[in-house]
């Protein structure tokens, strides 16, 4: 799965720059990686789909795809969330202390548009 870390930071870098459309497809990565890598491991896949691809997966691309930048940011932070409970859930949550989900949402972003 590091190919889904890698691209989460690349969508954040995205927003920073106002770029949804690279945001939309990195996140479109994201859900390919996570599909792929669970047919890989099929015991994530209840967890990966329950608490990931099926609750915010086109809600998260909508937000994005809206170029609204504080609806952009609340889809990131949401789909952030989603990965942690994730993690959790499938008992791996070490893997939420690292620098990748120290990334968030800009303050200024509540008043940016």
């Amino acid at each position: 799965m590091w190919e889904v870390g890698e691209r989460f930071e690349r969508l954040h870098v995205a927003l920073e720059r106002g770029n949804y459309s690279l945001a939309s497809y990195h996140w479109g990565k994201i859900r390919t990686t996570i599909e792929n890598g669970i047919a890989n491991g099929p015991k994530r896949r209840p967890n990966a789909e329950g608490l990931f691809l099926a609750p915010v997966r086109e809600d998260v691309e909508a937000d994005l795809k809206s170029a609204d930048a504080r609806r952009a940011w609340a889809g990131f932070e949401r789909a952030k969330a989603a990965c942690q409970a994730c993690h959790e859930a499938d008992e791996v949550a070490y893997m939420n202390d690292q620098p990748l989900f120290d990334l968030a949402a800009p303050p200024a972003s509540a008043n940016r548009q």
